[in-house]
């Protein structure tokens, strides 16, 4: 079984061409153009790796870190964080 990658970007385009080189890589992939889809779909499920816009239209990206890493189950889930802010203002996340 490949390990599951789950892709949160409201640019389809973005999410498409992220799974197109994953799935070149052997890697599951579940892709989501918003945020409320992402977060119904790990009620259920775990993925392996998690690549997070922080600009969604319909959540912030921060409070989708925060509740991943406050619950038992998401906490151990990386998150990759894949945004076009660049500031370091805008990048409040450590650790």
């Amino acid at each position: 079984m490949s390990r599951l990658v789950a892709i949160v970007d409201d640019e389809p385009d973005l999410v498409e061409l992220v799974t197109v080189n994953l799935k070149k890589a052997n890697f599951g992939v579940k892709g989501f153009t918003d945020a409320n889809a992402f977060l119904r779909y790990i009620e259920r499920s775990l993925p392996h790796l998690v690549v997070l816009d922080l600009m969604l239209p319909d959540r912030d990206g921060v409070e989708i870190c925060e509740y991943m890493k406050e619950d038992g189950r998401l906490s151990s889930v990386p998150i990759i964080i894949l945004s076009a802010k660049s500031e370091e203002t805008d990048t409040p996340l450590t650790g």
